[in-house]
């Protein structure tokens, strides 16, 4: 099953770390998958942790073998938007 059905059977909760980030990357060319590049983005993490992610700087990610500037890019915007709703949560929780 690809991911892309994949999500659309079970939802985003289902999917693994390296599978959404595959998604976010998109099509990374012909002589890797998207997965095998993930894989290599969250192997490079600390303790291949996905905290580590949103710490991380899109130069940095570009430099991954298999990923671009455009999908570094990308996968940095959608770390912002996920620190971003917890942020928004945080303040709602607080109120």
């Amino acid at each position: 099953m690809l991911i892309q059905e994949k999500m659309k059977e079970y939802g985003a909760k289902v999917l693994t770390d390296v599978e959404l980030i595959s998604l976010i990357i998109g099509n990374v060319g012909r002589k890797e998958s998207a997965v095998n590049v993930a894989d290599k983005i969250m192997k490079n993490m600390p303790q291949e942790k996905l905290y580590y992610l949103g710490e991380t700087c899109p130069e940095d990610l570009a430099n991954v073998k298999g990923i671009g500037e455009k999908s570094a890019l990308a996968l940095c915007a959608a770390v912002e938007l996920g620190k971003r709703k917890i942020g928004r949560a945080s303040c709602r929780e607080r109120v």
